[in-house]
């Protein structure tokens, strides 16, 4: 549902997101970073690089952070040569306040209804890197393993976990 300005692939290599590229001086201290044109927010609107700024301003408040048109740049006042890995990590993931709502992000898959011991995320028609696959998925939480395997037996789970005895 939200995603970051780099991502880390299944080989373990960094990859463009919500950047297209960055760079860095000699010493890792100051970051530029191309941000994408025209992504999608899940409520239809275009992500903005000031929103980007802010939200990471944030996360990181010792951070100097700007924007120059589509140029996103961090000074996070230290020399931090392996930036864009913490920026790989989920918990740099953008997240969109708009008023006193839901955080609406621009992953693949939009947050579509959140209970106790459920989760439902429905795919995001205007996703910049192609639609899901998927139309929907439905996470279910805190279930017995009982109850896990008879969601499998009757075709209501394709996936569930196991314990190791089993």
């Amino acid at each position: 549902a939200y995603e970051g300005l780099v991502a880390i692939d299944v080989s373990g290599v960094l990859r463009p997101s919500l950047a297209t590229s960055w760079d860095s001086d000699a010493a890792g201290r100051r970051w530029t970073f191309r941000l994408r044109h025209g992504v999608k927010l899940h409520d239809g609107s275009t992500l903005q690089p000031s929103q980007i700024a802010a939200t990471l301003r944030d996360l990181h408040g010792d951070w100097q952070i700007g924007t120059d048109g589509d140029a996103l740049s961090i000074d996070p006042g230290r020399d931090v040569p392996e930036l864009p890995w913490q920026l790989a990590d989920s918990s740099n993931a953008i997240a969109i306040r708009q008023g006193a709502g839901a955080a609406v992000g621009s992953g693949a898959f939009r947050l579509e209804r959140v209970e106790a011991g459920f989760i439902a995320l429905r795919a995001h028609e205007d996703y910049w890197d192609s639609r899901a696959f998927v139309d929907v998925v439905e996470v279910r939480t805190a279930r017995s393993p009982a109850d896990q395997l008879t969601d499998v037996e009757t075709g209501r789970a394709d996936i569930v976990s196991i314990q190791p005895t089993d």
